[in-house]
């Protein structure tokens, strides 16, 4: 769990050594981050276990489903393109001059997340 300033808590789960979260983990996310890249649409494990679910929790207003668009992909009619997502106007991580710029606006925009 995590605490904002705000003092609200959150759950959540990072995915360890390479191996994803677990349905129990992606069940009780307060916060769902999507990292989108061509390899993340591609996966077929993404689809069959954890892209349905998330949505479905999003919703139900039971978790906040967040894509961050790390790398240029077709995502424009996934699921969770009605989604905000981050960077601010969807633009990939990779396309910003200072990558760096492109993770500050993420983290500022999952605090907001978070203290929402």
């Amino acid at each position: 769990m995590a605490r904002s300033p705000s003092g609200k808590t959150a759950r959540y789960s990072l995915a360890r050594n390479g191996t994803p979260p677990s349905k129990q983990e992606l069940a009780e996310a307060d916060i769902i981050l999507l990292l989108v890249s061509p390899d993340f649409i591609a996966s077929d494990y993404i689809w069959k276990y954890e892209i349905a679910g998330a949505m479905e929790r999003h919703e139900r207003r039971e978790a906040t489903v967040v894509p961050i668009i790390v790398r240029p992909c077709d995502w424009q009619d996934m699921p969770f393109a009605k989604v905000q997502s981050l960077p601010r106007n969807a633009k990939p991580v990779t396309q910003y001059a200072n990558q760096d710029e492109a993770w500050l606006e993420v983290v500022q925009g999952i605090k907001r997340v978070v203290e929402g």
